[in-house]
């Protein structure tokens, strides 16, 4: 896999810039907040991080751990907060849904 590693941290720091260019692309039109874009970046740069520990690009200490789970769970915080704030996530078994 070490061979490979690098095919996949560059797609997935790829996605994590895509998500914060949204986030303040929505921001600078909106003027207000895209939690779920925030989510988004979050979660592929922690996965970027977590696979280069895995693979020993990035020595595997408490510091890294301890930010890949704090942006998980952050991740899952701002994305459920985005999308009850958007209020026509999983709304499917409602009859009145659109």
């Amino acid at each position: 896999m070490a061979e490979t590693t690098f095919i996949w941290i560059g797609p997935m720091l790829l996605m994590s810039g895509v998500g914060a260019v949204a986030f303040v692309r929505h921001y600078i039109t909106a003027r207000e907040y895209d939690y779920v874009a925030f989510a988004f970046a979050i979660v592929w740069i922690a996965g970027a991080i977590e696979l280069s520990m895995a693979t020993g690009y990035l020595p595997e200490n408490m510091l890294f751990n301890t930010f890949v789970g704090g942006c998980v769970l952050v991740a899952v915080a701002t994305g459920m907060f985005g999308i009850r704030r958007q209020g026509t996530g999983f709304q499917i078994r409602n009859a009145d849904a659109r």
